[in-house]
């Protein structure tokens, strides 16, 4: 009798992945919830701090989620020898096209945080 799908550990590093998009997605869209403030007005640097925090934060948690994405598909695709061939070499195939998106996002996240 096989393994419940939930007791492997490439399907619970999948499972964090999710819950951490969802974390992410939740706190970029706080951002939008909170009031603008004008510039020169009280509290106008602790709304932008605040607001480049959620941000900031909001991509790091998308950016380790795709991380935890590609390892667990790469994991599945090498561990769990009951798939067919063609889905492990489609996992191994979505593994690298989650590198190339954390490679393109953490770019872009570099530009647009850091400078």
């Amino acid at each position: 009798m096989g393994k419940s799908n939930l007791k492997k550990g490439y399907v619970i590093i999948f499972l964090i992945f999710v819950l951490l998009i969802i974390v992410g997605a939740i706190l970029l869209s706080i951002t939008s919830f909170i009031p603008s403030v004008d510039w020169g007005d009280p509290g106008y640097e602790d709304y932008v701090t605040l607001i480049n925090n959620l941000t900031t934060s909001s991509v790091l948690l998308r950016n380790i989620g795709i991380t935890f994405f590609s390892l667990s598909t790469f994991l599945g695709a090498i561990t769990d020898q009951r798939l067919s061939k063609e889905a492990r070499t489609g996992m191994i195939i979505a593994s690298a096209i989650g590198v190339i998106a954390l490679l393109v996002l953490g770019a872009s996240f570099q530009i647009i945080y850091i400078s």
